[in-house]
């Protein structure tokens, strides 16, 4: 999953490098939306939904 979003930004260079801003906006976005599903996917528990055990005091 991290080779993904290390493929969106590269993209997105690559298209800002290029000249086509808009293209390289959305590839950002899409990355931003990417590493909100991973963290999501990250913390998710069957037993207990969506936790962080290690920020429980």
């Amino acid at each position: 999953m991290m080779l993904l979003l290390f493929f969106l930004m590269l993209l997105a260079l690559g298209f800002n490098w290029f000249g086509y801003r808009t293209l390289s906006l959305a590839f950002v976005t899409l990355c931003l939306l990417v590493a909100i599903k991973e963290f999501l996917w990250e913390i998710h528990s069957p037993d207990y939904g969506y936790s962080m055990p290690w920020l429980q005091l």
